[in-house]
């Protein structure tokens, strides 16, 4: 395995998280001192480099952000757009997430 440097669009997505957070802590929600990122933040970020080699943890990061703060329809949303990605891999971890929501919005 060889490991390279970003390029092109990826590189930015990179600049973006160091310029943003502590990229040490990005994809796990919150920062240093457990400072829970902002859900405006990973929007943007998602909106801009959803296609980058980050760009499917951070929407898998985004979903749980939205959950948590009980934006089902907006969580739903994000969940879906991952849940049709052939070969994802925490896809089970999304349709868990679904159920979720679908019995969260019945009550």
């Amino acid at each position: 395995m060889e490991i390279v440097a970003p390029q092109g669009l990826d590189a930015e997505a990179l600049n973006f998280i160091r310029a943003n957070s502590d990229p040490d802590y990005f994809f796990t929600g919150v920062q240093r001192g457990f400072k829970i990122l902002e859900l405006s933040m990973v929007k943007n970020f998602v909106g801009l480099y959803a296609e980058t080699a980050y760009g499917n943890d951070a929407t898998l990061m985004l979903g749980e952000i939205q959950y948590a703060k009980r934006q089902y329809q907006e969580a739903r949303a994000t969940f879906q757009s991952l849940a049709k990605k052939p070969g994802y891999p925490f896809a089970s971890d999304v349709a868990d997430y679904l159920r979720y929501i679908d019995r969260e919005l019945v009550r």
